[in-house]
């Protein structure tokens, strides 16, 4: 990453119930990307006489990116992927990492609300912020906008595709819920909350998540539908998209997808023990089929979260920031 690379913020996108669901931005290299840099580019063409290119936008892509954590712990700064930040910085994108509501006491329906705030911040808000903050002459251009994030943070860059149109695991086995009685009982008139500590140990939403997803009840809870889980594993994989409940159905866009579903890249471990690289592979095979553009890149030996782990290879993403900024959405 440049050394010319500036962090701001944390700016807060939205406040529900007393919580500030923040941002944390990265603008690249000054002298490289934005208004400045395209216009010093300009007067060494003109000394050289070289011809101009007319009319250039020198604004920025926008990489938004959403952590991980089974969307029950973690926070915007938690398994951070830095190696993805340094290739987005360099390319030339501004980078935000976001606050998301995590599952108890709300349902899936919040994270749909804040996927449509946070867009809705970035157009209205964010380039204030970066003219208030870093007196940059950077802008960003809020109609070239990609979405990425590790693990449950992918599912949120799902949600977040109609922002972007154009027009078996083995787990640890729990035996009971009662260290989680607290946290199911949570009243649903409770603030939401952002962000948890890492430490299993301190924080009983680490095992809340395997329980759920032990027991099949991590769907009842995404939706808000109770024993949603258990009826759609009556059926078979192929009939379940329909059997969705109206309301249900935004919470699973990749189900839902068409032809106007945008560009997707996927980075999934071969071995992954949480999410098999199955569910990577049947979405590819629906973009396929629509005519979507796409890219999977399936990691030999590589486990969960693998490109947070100590010996992590970037080079084996190399192609990930080339395709998001050639398929950045332009409007």
């Amino acid at each position: 990453m440049s050394k010319h690379a500036s962090r701001h913020g944390p700016f807060v996108y939205k406040e529900v119930a007393g919580v500030k669901y923040k941002v944390d931005l990265a603008l690249p290299d000054e002298t490289k990307f934005g208004l400045v840099a395209g216009l010093s580019q300009a007067i060494m063409r003109q000394a050289s006489g070289k011809p101009s290119k007319g009319d250039e936008d020198h604004s920025l892509p926008l990489l938004v990116y959403f952590h991980g954590g089974g969307l029950l712990v973690g926070s915007r700064t938690a398994w951070f992927p830095h190696w993805l930040l340094t290739d987005a910085l360099d390319a030339g994108f501004a980078f935000i990492s976001v606050d998301y509501t995590l599952l108890v006491p709300t349902d899936g329906h919040a994270l749909i609300a804040d996927v449509k705030d946070l867009f809705a911040w970035i157009v209205s808000d964010l380039n204030q912020h970066i003219a208030e903050s870093s007196g940059s002459s950077q802008l960003v251009n809020t109609n070239r906008i990609v979405a990425c994030g590790s693990s449950a943070g992918g599912y949120l860059a799902y949600l977040a595709e109609p922002f972007m149109r154009k027009d078996g695991v083995l787990l640890p086995l729990l035996t009971s819920n009662a260290p989680f009685l607290d946290l199911i009982n949570t009243p649903a008139s409770s603030p939401p909350v952002v962000e948890t500590t890492l430490d299993a140990t301190k924080d009983p939403r680490h095992a809340f998540l395997l329980w759920l997803l032990q027991t099949g009840e991590f769907t009842d809870y995404l939706t808000g539908v109770k024993g949603l889980g258990a009826e759609l594993a009556k059926l078979d994989k192929k009939d379940r998209g329909a059997a969705l409940p109206a309301a249900a159905k935004a919470l699973y866009p990749t189900v839902m997808a068409d032809a106007s579903f945008p560009p997707t890249f996927f980075l999934h471990g071969a071995e992954d023990a949480l999410v098999p690289p199955g569910e990577s592979q049947n979405v590819a095979a629906t973009l396929e089929r629509l005519g979507v553009p796409h890219e999977i890149v399936i990691v030999p030996g590589a486990d969960h979260a693998f490109d947070l782990l100590p010996g992590f290879d970037p080079s084996v993403a190399k192609g990930l920031v080339p395709f998001l900024l050639k398929h950045s959405v332009v409007a």
